[in-house]
């Protein structure tokens, strides 16, 4: 905060400013891997492979600020907020079965892997600048905040290069939760007059973007068994889900008034954008292709990979410019408000090049729900007027864009 005055007028200056950076990076494994000793046996009652990641992110970050000034000469003040959130979770999560050429178990084979990402970031900032005078005040106000929010990884289970026998079922399941929640607000007030006029001018802008995976290093999830012979007389389950969600809040506010006698100037901006982007690949599939004479014996098969995305975007802006006095006024206001939104998902579920496939029931099933709700608003109002008349110009725009993209395949191909 910022205070000056006297009877030759007063400058003021005020400026506060926040940043947070927060990053996650792990990679987590659990596996049995005999690629270096194939001869290995492997004999147990049952056998249990999981990996589990848990990441959290919670920022929450303010800046405020106020400058008054004022004086018989007049008053001028300028004050300046910043709110930045950076926060990043990059996380790698594997449980697997990998060379082993006799693997024998007299209960259950279980292998999952499961990964659970969250970032909560929000990130606020205001500033208020008033001035006055007998020579008039002139008051500048800006607020900025943004969060950037970024999710990827790999989640993957899995039997490779190996052969398994088992006298119950075999389970291979891995499952992705993240979720990004952004809220981001910019407040920007100011007020100027005195007896020679003023001029007030107020800014607000509050940006965010999401991401969940990149169009290069998609967020994956996968459950699969890839030249790999299993004999069981139970079921074989192969599960791959994935669960992505944004939602994302913005808004800017900012509001100028100014008046005199000599008439007053204002003006007023806020502008807001929110991007979110999610790019998935969820697949669950058999794939023998490099060792179509090993042999699939059980007494199911149920591959099943379920891919679910949804992004929820809120942006508005309202901003109000007011001129007034005996010589006149004129304002300005102008308010935008944009939300880009983002999905491509992947969907695969398949069996493929299996040589020998004894089995059951066999089921192979993909599916996607991918889901989109986007809201923007913008709003301006500009009033100015006096002894000696006004002008006003108001302006306000809203762009909303949504895309969705991706394929879904359930198959079975070269197997028998």
């Amino acid at each position: 905060m910022a205070v000056a005055g006297g009877a030759g007028g007063g400058l003021a200056g005020a400026g506060s400013g926040v940043v947070t950076t927060n990053d996650v990076y792990a990679l987590i494994e659990s596996y049995i891997d005999n690629s270096n000793d194939s001869a290995a046996i492997i004999d147990a009652a049952s056998i249990s492979i999981t990996a589990t990641s848990q990441s959290t992110i919670e920022a929450e970050l303010g800046s405020a600020s106020l400058g008054i000034a004022g004086g018989a000469g007049g008053g001028g003040t300028l004050t300046i907020g910043l709110s930045i959130a950076e926060n990043t979770v990059e996380v790698d999560t594997s449980a697997y079965i990998k060379g082993a050429n006799q693997v024998d178990s007299a209960g259950a084979i279980s292998v999952s892997a499961t990964a659970t990402n969250d970032i909560d970031a929000t990130s606020v900032a205001a500033t208020a600048s008033f001035a006055a005078g007998a020579g008039g005040g002139v008051a500048i106000s800006g607020a900025g905040a943004e969060a950037v929010n970024s999710i990827s990884g790999v989640t993957q289970s899995y039997i490779e290069s190996s052969q398994i026998d088992s006298a119950s079922k075999v389970d291979v399941t891995a499952s992705d939760t993240s979720d990004i929640d952004a809220t981001v607000v910019a407040v920007a007030v100011s007020g100027a007059g005195g007896a020679g006029g003023g001029i007030g001018v107020a800014i607000g802008a509050a940006l965010a973007t999401n991401n969940i995976g990149t169009s290069s290093n998609r967020q994956a999830v996968r459950a699969y068994v890839k030249n790999s012979g299993i004999t069981s007389t139970g079921a074989l389950n192969l599960d791959a889900d994935g669960n992505m969600t944004v939602f994302s809040g913005v808004g800017a506010g900012s509001m100028a008034v100014s008046g005199g006698a000599g008439g007053g100037l204002s003006g007023a901006g806020a502008g807001v954008s929110t991007i979110n982007k999610i790019y998935a690949d969820v697949e669950a599939y058999i794939d023998n292709s490099s060792a179509s004479n090993k042999v699939i014996d059980t007494g199911s098969v149920t591959v099943d990979a379920d891919n679910t995305t949804s992004i929820t975007a809120e942006a508005g802006a309202a901003s109000l410019a007011a001129a007034f006095g005996a010589g006149g006024g004129a304002s300005l206001s102008i308010g935008v408000a944009l939300a880009r939104n983002t999905v491509d998902a992947n969907t695969f579920a398949y069996i493929t090049d299996v040589g020998e496939l004894n089995s059951g029931d066999i089921s192979v099933t993909a599916t996607t729900d991918n889901t989109i709700k986007a809201t923007s608003v913008a709003a301006s109002i500009a009033a100015s007027g006096g002894v000696g008349g006004g002008v006003s110009i108001s302006g306000a725009g809203a762009e909303t864009s949504n895309y969705i993209y991706g394929e879904t395949q359930a198959y079975i191909a070269n197997s028998t």
